[in-house]
This record gives C-alpha cells, sequence and structure tokens, in this order.
C-alpha cells in the first residue's frame, strides 16, 4: 500500500478495490465496549472499579445518571480524565448513545432535580457554572433536595450565610 492512498481507499474492503484496513477508532470503541459490557455490573474487581469510575463521572458532571449520554463537547471539562471518559469521547465521535442498566446514582425524593440541571435552567452561562460546579463538589452537593431546608421550600441556613461561603473561596 504506498503512504499517499486516501483513508476511503484504505479502509474500503477489499471486494470493492480496497485495501481493507480497519478503521482504529472503531475498533478502538468496539474493545473498549466489549470490555465493558463484559465486566460492568459483575461483583469482581474490574465490575466493581467500572461501577465506582462510572458514579465518580456522574458526581463530577453533576447532570445525569447516565454520563455517557450527555454532550462530550459540553462537559468533558468538568470531569477527570479516565479509561470511561476516552470511552464516552469515542461515543460522542461516532454518535452512538450508551446506556448501563443496574446501579446508577438516583434521585433521592419524588420531583427531586440535579443541581447542575437547576443552576443551567436558572440561566448561568458556561463561565459561571464551572466555578458554580467545583463548590457544588466541594460542599459534597449533588441534588436540589440536599440544600434545602425540612420543609423543601426555604433554603438550609448552612447554604444561607456568608461566612460558610467565604471559607469556600478561600480553600
Amino acid at each position: 500500500m504506498i503512504r499517499s492512498a486516501t483513508r476511503d481507499l484504505r479502509q474500503l474492503i477489499s471486494r470493492f478495490f480496497g485495501v481493507g484496513c480497519p478503521h482504529l477508532g472503531v475498533e478502538c470503541l468496539v474493545q473498549q465496549v466489549d470490555k465493558l459490557h463484559t465486566h460492568y455490573g459483575c461483583r469482581s474487581n474490574m465490575g466493581l472499579k467500572l461501577k465506582v469510575s462510572l458514579e465518580t463521572l456522574a458526581v463530577e458532571m453533576g447532570v445525569s445518571s447516565q454520563p455517557l449520554q450527555q454532550s462530550f463537547k459540553k462537559y468533558s471539562k468538568r470531569v477527570t480524565w479516565c479509561w470511561l471518559v476516552s470511552l464516552w469521547e469515542k461515543c460522542s465521535m461516532f454518535r452512538i448513545k450508551m446506556h448501563l442498566n443496574g446501579g446508577g446514582l438516583k434521585l433521592p425524593c419524588k420531583g427531586d432535580q440535579w443541581i447542575m440541571v437547576k443552576f443551567a435552567a436558572a440561566g448561568f452561562d458556561k463561565d459561571e457554572l464551572e466555578p458554580l460546579n467545583k463548590v457544588r463538589i466541594h460542599q459534597q452537593v449533588l441534588f436540589w433536595s440536599y440544600v434545602l431546608g425540612a420543609s423543601g421550600k426555604s433554603l438550609n441556613a448552612k447554604y444561607t450565610r456568608k461566612e460558610n461561603w467565604m471559607r469556600i473561596g478561600q480553600t
């Protein structure tokens, strides 16, 4: 095969007079999905690590218990790079939607919402959402109900005191 052959010619199957080289991105994606399918949900060491990694990805992103279905372009800067993020990137690149059953983070109350979704709905832009997400992670807040008082109609006093926010800004 000559070096100047176009990608289309290299990847076209031999039956159509192509070289038949595989698309490396697709092949890598297939192997990653196979590994996830084999181990996710199992009680093995690898299965538990994948579950923890997916839940950590969801906590860092803060918008869904199915992080692999979210926009990679929009949310990738919020998360720590890991094997699942590289899988998510390839799924986004090839427009593949992955839904993982079992486990995952569930809303604690009926009618509850992810707090970052509420912030976005309130009109905060991308530049404002990044620091809000850092504060949310620092305060260990994931859902709207976490910041509400017992009545569910007002904010918890912990989040209304200025000195608490000043302490957050110093860390």
